[in-house]
């Protein structure tokens, strides 16, 4: 069995099961395969930066955390009555014209 298949099916499982989150037990995981494949840092330390260019995924989170906040002030209530109100505004308008 290889090294690095020994070290995936071994070290991210064991680092999952001692509590550690999934990006704490991706980068150890990754750290030790680097190592032992003798792979410069430099490799490593790259992909991370390149990772962290992908700003849509990095905005989900936010829109998540936004959306909870507005949930928790009850400003998600304001917005469907301002979105009905507009469409029932809309709606006598709109009857208004064609007569």
């Amino acid at each position: 069995m290889n090294d690095v298949i020994l070290v995936l099916t071994i070290v991210f499982p064991l680092l999952l099961i001692l509590g550690l989150p999934i990006y704490v037990s991706l980068g150890i995981t990754g750290l030790v395969i680097s190592y032992l494949t003798d792979a410069p840092l430099v490799f490593a330390t790259q992909n991370v930066l390149n990772g962290l260019d992908q700003f849509p995924l990095l905005a989900i989170p936010a829109f998540i955390l936004a959306g909870n906040i507005m949930e928790k002030g009850g400003i998600t209530e304001d917005i469907i009555s301002i979105f009905f109100l507009s469409i029932e505004l809309f709606e006598r308008f709109s009857v208004c014209i064609f007569l």
